[in-house]
């Protein structure tokens, strides 16, 4: 969609998408609940360890950036308490490989009130479930750039979006979790979902999940203005995507 477009939508969302960001719904409540959710309906092992993952790094972003020691300790006890649930899940499949609870026991180990390490649960994920849905579009990612030569781009150099159609989408590096921008993304598409700012109709409109998180991030970028990094797009629309999978 271009920003002509998008301009006409503005005058409508703003009100509530202001309102939005001041008392919108915590994401790490909404994803311990969802969580809670799928261990309680015994929920595929991928499922459980995505969520187990979509968890930790919210937890982590909330740690790192907003929280007290203590506050932070009842959070990992938390995460500590879940890991077991998951785990005691999972070890019912006989057909899932021994060396799995080695690699996550080691991730349990590793949990402190500073450094959650959920990164490593989806090495853990692509490892011993590469089926799953969730690594699935990291894996053909990650083909893709191995067979079609990428130019050298400058990662931290800021590019400010075209007036016209936005921000170019199409040469950003993997998003990283646990940034600000990751955090941005987060809450902007908490903010379009809850306020209907997105809808499902207007999310097919768009083209699905990709167009639809451009479609937040181009106008998030039209309220604040300026100039971001291409790893700060790509952490954005990370954050974006994480929410709306979940949504849709």
């Amino acid at each position: 969609m271009r920003l002509t477009k998008l301009k006409l939508i503005l005058g409508i969302l703003l009100p509530a998408l202001f309102i939005s960001s001041c008392s919108g719904p915590d994401e790490l409540l909404i994803s311990e609940s969802d969580l809670k959710r799928a261990l309680s309906n015994k929920a595929e092992n991928c499922d459980l360890l995505w969520r187990l993952e979509n968890y930790g790094d919210l937890a982590q972003s909330k740690i790192f950036y907003s929280l007290e020691p203590s506050e932070a300790n009842v959070i990992t006890n938390k995460l500590k308490s879940y890991s077991f649930e998951v785990l005691d899940a999972i070890k019912s499949d006989p057909f899932v490989k021994p060396e799995f609870f080695t690699d996550f026991s080691l991730f349990q180990q590793k949990i402190n009130s500073t450094e959650i390490f959920a990164g490593y649960l989806r090495e853990i994920g692509k490892t011993y479930f590469p089926d799953c849905g969730y690594y699935l579009s990291d894996d053909s990612s990650a083909g893709t750039q191995n067979q079609i030569p990428q130019p050298e781009l400058k990662m931290d150099e800021e590019i400010a979006p075209d007036p016209e159609t936005g921000v170019d989408i199409s040469a950003l590096p993997s998003g990283k979790r646990n940034s600000n921008a990751y955090a941005n993304g987060v809450e902007q598409a908490n903010a379009f979902i809850t306020t209907g700012g997105l809808t499902r109709a207007t999310y097919s409109n768009l083209g699905g999940l990709e167009n639809s998180c451009k479609f937040i991030l181009d106008t998030f970028m039209l309220l604040s203005g300026g100039a971001s990094t291409r790893q700060q797009y790509a952490d954005f629309l990370l954050g974006c995507s994480v929410v709306l999978k979940e949504w849709y």
